[in-house]
């Protein structure tokens, strides 16, 4: 590397020396790369990483950078940048620096892993989304649920009501209706992938009624004549 004075000169058959030819010669010394910083090697898809570089000339200087996923392509032109929206997958994340007489140091690679999100549904409540305590056509309703990972597979579930807490951990499941809290439920799904992720939450409405109650609490004889009086004490109730 450096600035050479190259000299040549040929010697015939009788051992005479031609005149000495003279150039000069600059070899240039290639731009150097390296990631210094990278804020995590594995993290879900929408959350930030930094990525930290630096480049040397000996002989020159830095004019620009480039951060290459093998997955999304460039993403980035100076030495330090943060990033949000990396595709999902396995990158292998390359870095280079470029000087000013256009030369391009050897690229070096870190890879990282963006999780995908899971996604759910609540498929059906069943009977439906309004049931009663004293109903006698039914005692239980039914939550069904769906869990999408486009990189993973589901290892945990929650169905939680605004009123009664945690109903279950499971992605369906059967609850008797009269131990659901009368009012109105905000009934909340959501499950967990492999790498330790939760979905967003989705939800629905469920309003657990109750039908009115009515007994006779005395009857003032059980035989009169026609044309008689009889006193009849009734009481009713309506929970909700």
């Amino acid at each position: 590397v450096g600035d050479h004075n190259i000299t040549f000169q040929g010697r015939d058959d009788f051992g005479s020396w031609s005149n000495m030819a003279y150039t000069h010669l600059i070899i240039k010394s290639n731009p150097t790369s390296e990631i210094i910083y990278v804020s995590t090697n594995s993290t879900d898809e929408g959350t930030p990483i930094t990525f930290r570089g630096q480049g040397n000339d000996e002989d020159g200087h830095i004019v620009t950078y480039e951060w290459r996923s093998s997955i999304d392509d460039i993403f980035s032109r100076s030495d330090d940048v943060e990033i949000s929206h990396l595709s999902p997958g396995d990158h292998n994340i390359t870095f280079k620096a470029r000087d000013n007489e256009g030369v391009w140091s050897s690229p070096v690679v870190v890879q990282v892993h963006i999780n995908s999100i899971p996604d759910v549904d609540i498929d059906s409540i069943t009977p439906g989304e309004s049931v009663y305590h004293n109903d006698l056509n039914g005692t239980q309703v039914t939550f069904n649920g769906s869990f999408e990972d486009s990189d993973g597979y589901a290892v945990d579930f929650e169905w939680i009501s605004s009123l009664d807490g945690m109903l279950s951990n499971t992605s369906s499941f059967t609850y008797q209706i009269p131990s659901l809290s009368v009012g109105v439920h905000t009934i909340s799904f959501r499950g967990q992938d492999d790498s330790g992720t939760w979905s967003s939450s989705v939800s629905v409405m469920l309003y657990v009624g109750a039908y009115p109650n009515g007994s006779i609490v005395s009857v003032s004889s059980s035989f009169v004549n026609e044309d008689e009086s009889i006193d009849i004490e009734l009481f009713g109730t309506d929970p909700d």
